[in-house]
């Protein structure tokens, strides 16, 4: 009879020691590669941010080409514009007649977008873009959809409010002329930039230069939590409480104030920020798009918002 040895019927395995070893490795593995993974997400995204913007400077430069002007910011149909507001010089246009504004910019310029049909659906009746509730009021409220166009895909709020938009007109730089009944300051209105009330600028009017003027800045300041969908890109940025909704004049630091949502309303007319590290895209009158540094010279901030104050730009992007 032939003895088995024990030892050689063992069958090969990991140790508890190796085991713990292994899981280790793998874990180191996967703390170095994820940032990775992220950083790649995040560049995919901020390029895709990017390339929203260059679109939007196109659509602008087209209508242009098509009325020999660049759309108003929003059409507004105030009558007692004269009237002085909470500043002692200034129009009535930011606190008055809060259920009476047109379309915005962001409706205007949507079959140079590829929405020709989506624009063909819309009432542009006076009165049909804001209402005292500081919605979009039917039958507009209907045709309000996603649009990947005016959303930049770093921002966690698309999830929960698709309608919104990163992307605001800019009415100016350095001061306002007008603010709401909000508060001094609060919710500001001006009129030395491209995109504000009524505008009709033209490129000749851009005594600056198009390569130092910018249309349209990035923001994560856009207010949607109360009331969306119907709070959204189409909306009319005058609404009750002279509200701006899809225009800023820029004030504030980039990215100074981590407010979101209804929290962001003391900011969201004078501030521009994302949700990119360090800065914001905008979009300048030359077709081109450029990331701003919130660390950039302030004068220059400001200056880069006005189309004609004739000051030299100084400091980096």
């Amino acid at each position: 009879m032939t003895l088995i040895n024990k030892r050689n019927c063992r069958k090969p395995g990991f140790t508890l020691i190796e085991l713990l070893v292994v899981i280790a490795i793998i874990a180191v593995l996967i703390a170095l590669l994820l940032p990775a993974v992220q950083q790649a997400r995040e560049a995919a995204r901020r390029s895709a941010c990017k390339n929203n913007l260059k679109q939007i400077g196109l659509a602008l430069h087209n209508y242009h080409d098509l009325h020999n002007t660049f759309p108003p910011g929003w059409v507004s149909n105030g009558t007692v514009w004269g009237v002085p507001a909470n500043r002692n010089s200034g129009p009535r246009y930011c606190v008055d007649n809060g259920a009476n504004h047109g379309a915005p910019w962001t409706v205007l310029i949507l079959p140079m977008l590829d929405q020709a049909t989506l624009y063909s659906k819309f009432n542009f009746t006076s009165a049909y873009f804001s209402d005292n509730s500081n919605l979009t009021p039917p039958p507009n409220s209907n045709y309000v959809v996603p649009l990947p166009a005016y959303r930049c895909p770093s921002d966690p709020s698309v999830s929960s409010a698709p309608q919104l938009t990163n992307y605001m007109g800019v009415q100016g730089g350095r001061d306002y002329d007008c603010d709401s009944q909000g508060g001094p300051g609060q919710r500001v209105f001006s009129q030395n930039g491209t995109l504000f009330a009524n505008s009709s600028i033209r490129l000749r009017d851009l005594t600056d230069g198009s390569s130092n003027t910018i249309f349209v800045g990035e923001s994560r300041y856009f207010i949607w939590q109360a009331d969306a969908p119907t709070r959204s890109w189409a909306s009319s940025p005058k609404m009750s409480g002279g509200l701006p909704m899809v225009n800023v004049t820029v004030i504030n630091p980039i990215n100074s104030s981590t407010a979101q949502g209804n929290d962001a309303v003391p900011v969201t007319s004078k501030t521009l920020g994302s949700h990119h590290t360090g800065g914001c895209h905008a979009a300048f009158a030359d077709g081109s798009v450029r990331f701003l540094s919130q660390n950039m010279n302030e004068s220059t901030y400001h200056s880069i918002a006005v189309r004609n104050d004739g000051l030299p730009l100084g400091g980096e992007y």
